[in-house]
């Protein structure tokens, strides 16, 4: 019983902390960032609004936490080279 309460706690803190080094890493990359398009580019600022990135970084930091809580460091390897998979073309 002790076993599954420590283990619950070392969860709550593992995901308290996993959210907050991502909230701050993305107020860090908000203020440090600051990438300046050439106006030719101004009909395009609409596809970088609500692009799915923070959901995107949301389900990775979750999907990194829980391969590591659980030592399936396969799980964050898969993911990576699934990463590298889908962009290899555009590169």
């Amino acid at each position: 019983m002790l076993t599954l309460v420590l283990n619950a706690i070392g969860l709550g803190v593992g995901l308290t902390v996993t959210a907050l080094f991502g909230f701050l890493a993305e107020r860090f990359l908000d203020f440090t960032v600051t990438v300046k398009f050439p106006p030719s580019f101004d009909v395009l600022n609409h596809v970088e609004k609500g692009g799915g990135g923070r959901q995107l970084a949301l389900l990775e930091r979750v999907l990194f936490f829980g391969s590591l809580w659980t030592g399936r460091y396969e799980v964050a390897a898969g993911w990576l080279a699934f990463k590298v998979a889908a962009k290899w073309a555009s590169w």
